[in-house]
């Protein structure tokens, strides 16, 4: 960007790690296990964004949040 460039909220946002529809991995922990299951995305969401997924195997819609390397973390 130049100087006096006009900034809009759009180019401060934080990247979507996350998009509508994207094959994520879905982590659950808790005490000393660890569950992993295949979910699609229903929103689009960046690192730290609470966003629903649906778990593929079950069916179940469940909310996480969005760890930064694009898995999505649940509690159990």
């Amino acid at each position: 960007m130049s100087d006096g460039a006009v900034l809009f909220p759009a180019l401060l946002a934080p990247a979507r790690l996350v998009k509508r529809g994207q094959s994520v991995v879905i982590v659950g922990i808790s005490g000393g296990f660890q569950v992993r299951a295949q979910g699609k995305a229903l929103a689009d969401a960046a690192a730290g964004d609470s966003v629903a997924v649906e778990n593929l195997s079950s069916r179940r819609v469940v909310q996480g949040l969005v760890q930064p390397d694009g898995t999505v973390r649940v509690s159990l």
